[in-house]
Parts: C-alpha cells; structure tokens; sequence
C-alpha cells in the first residue's frame, strides 16, 4: 500500500508540473499574438502605458480570468512595480510580464521570496511617503512662521513702535550702515562719560 501511495504521489505531481507548464505556455503564447496584433516589440522593454492597453484587453481580462489571475489587482500594482524597476535600473520585459501574470493568479501560494519582497516594496513606500510628509510640514511651518511675522509687523504698527523691516530700512539708509549705528553708540556713550566726569 505504501508503494501504491507513493505511485500516486509522484503521478499528481507529474499532472501538476504538466499542467503548469501548459498554462505557462499558453499564458505566453497569446499574450506574445496579442502583442503582435498592437504592433507591439516583444523583444523590447514593454513600458507601463502598453502594459495597461494589454490588460484591459477584452479577450486577454477572459484568458488572463480562465487561469485565475485577478486582472484588477495587477492593474493596482503595476504603478508600484514599475517604480521598483525603475529604482533598480531594469526594466520591464516580455519574460518579466509573463512571470508577473502568473504570480498574479488567486491560488498561488505565499513563498518566503515573495515575503521578502513585500516587505522590501512596504519599506521603499514608507521611506517615500515620509520624505513627502517632511517636505509638506516643512512647507506649512515656513507659512506659519511667515504669517506670524506679518501679525507680528502688524502688531507693531498699530502700537506705533518701529517694526524690525523699518528698522533694517532705517540702518541701509546710513552712510555707513551698521557701522555708523555703533559710532553713535559710541559717541552716545562718551558723552554719557563726560557727563559724570563734570558731575564729580
């Protein structure tokens, strides 16, 4: 009996590697007559855009349904794929395509690859949207901050107190700028000196 249950095994694996690759093939075979029909290269880089005008291809959404695969999740994901070629330096090609179509199918099972993968995608996406987020804060500190410093002028004006932009104003208007406001200090000073001097 033992004997008899290995036999079987062994033939249930052989039909499930068969019909794999008989899946595998025909996946291959229309997609590449597809691809023939919209005058599309096979042999080259197949770009987002051309990915998309297969996919949403009546009789290739029918094939691609036959053997399982979820053509709107593959749709969501292309984005996000090709933005990881990208990053990498590749590109998208006929084998590629046909490979992601096949991992595409519902009843595929979860490999320690494809975990690894997820969670290289799920980092790239963090370290992307928190450099987004950065910028976008950054952005709205630097408006607050300018809208408190146009209150803050505002303030001042109503109080009558010079604001710091006349100030500046008043400085650049000097012969020597800075320079002469602190020989007035000076001059200021001295004659403070002399004052007390007189006083003794």
């Amino acid at each position: 009996y033992m004997l008899v249950g290995v036999l079987v095994e062994v033939v249930g694996v052989i039909a499930s590697a068969e019909k794999e690759g008989m899946t595998v093939s025909f996946v291959a075979t229309r997609l590449r007559e597809k691809m023939n029909t919209l005058n599309h290269n096979t042999d080259g880089p197949i770009s987002k855009f051309v990915l998309q005008g297969m996919l949403v291809e009546p009789d290739i959404c029918q094939m691609l349904t036959a053997v399982n695969v979820d053509v709107v999740v593959l749709m969501d994901s292309l984005e996000m794929i090709y933005e990881d070629l990208a990053k990498q330096g590749g590109h998208m090609t006929f084998e590629k395509m046909v490979d992601l179509v096949l991992n595409g199918r519902g009843a595929n099972f979860a490999t320690v690859r494809d975990t690894k993968e997820l969670l290289r995608i799920l980092k790239s996406v963090v370290k992307t949207s928190t450099i987004e987020i950065e910028k976008k804060l950054s952005e709205e500190f630097s408006h607050v901050a300018a809208g408190l410093n146009m209150l803050r002028e505002e303030a001042l004006a109503r109080d009558g107190e010079p604001s710091q932009s006349e100030i500046m104003d008043a400085i650049g208007e000097l012969p020597g700028g800075i320079e002469d406001v602190g020989d007035l200090d000076d001059g200021e000073g001295e004659a403070d000196d002399m004052q007390v001097e007189d006083a003794m």
